[in-house]
């Protein structure tokens, strides 16, 4: 019969397609399953305090996951800081800087493992806060809350002893710390300047200190 062979080729064909498809959603099961027992040997080898903080991690995902996505949008992100900041809320640079700092994949949703970074960071805004006013307040001179470049070098300048820092250095800084892109230093970005120029700091002494080993040798 004519159309016996493309018939046989198209059942062929589509055995060929069926037994391709049985292959493919065995090894997804199979990389399902993996997943489930690395999940599961993670939990049986958590620490009470170690589940404690998961548990905890879990229900405030939950409770701001407006629309149950499993992850946390810039303003259900808000919400949450709200409430953990008295009521006070973040604005919109402040956000912009956790996500760029906090957001791994950029994606703009803050998920679960990034939800404990994210409360880590925020965590040592609140420590540093009284230090960060303070010298936003000094240098901030035209009081838009941000620290433009020439503000920023009069700030290591002052951090450096009173002895002016090379610009190209200032420029560096803003460089590593400016998160939001915006070319100034906010708030929560002054926090990096600070814990680069004290990491800066400790690097010159230990190597003076060497230095001064080795002339005493």
């Amino acid at each position: 019969h004519p159309s016996q062979p493309k018939s046989t080729a198209m059942a062929k064909s589509m055995s060929s397609e069926k037994s391709q498809y049985s292959k493919a959603s065995r090894l997804s099961d199979v990389g399902e399953e993996r997943l489930r027992h690395c999940k599961d040997r993670r939990q049986r080898h958590q620490t009470p305090e170690e589940k404690k903080r998961s548990d905890a991690l879990k229900t405030m995902l939950k409770k701001y996951d407006a629309n149950r996505s499993g992850y946390l949008d810039r303003a259900e992100v808000a919400r949450l800081l709200k409430e953990l900041n008295d009521d006070v809320p973040v604005n919109d640079q402040e956000l912009t800087f956790l996500f760029a700092d906090v957001d791994k994949n950029n994606d703009g949703k803050i998920n679960y493992h990034e939800l404990e970074h994210l409360l880590q960071v925020w965590q040592s805004v609140i420590f540093e806060v009284d230090d960060v006013r303070k010298h936003m307040e000094i240098f901030d001179k035209n009081r838009d809350s941000k620290l433009q470049l020439p503000e920023l070098a009069k700030l290591m300048q002052t951090l450096n002893g009173g002895r002016e820092v090379p610009m190209e250095e200032v420029e560096a800084v803003m460089d590593a710390c400016d998160k939001s892109g915006d070319g100034a230093i906010g708030k929560l970005e002054l926090r990096h300047v600070l814990a680069l120029w004290y990491e800066r700091v400790e690097e010159v002494n230990r190597a003076e200190s060497k230095s001064r080993s080795c002339a005493i040798l």
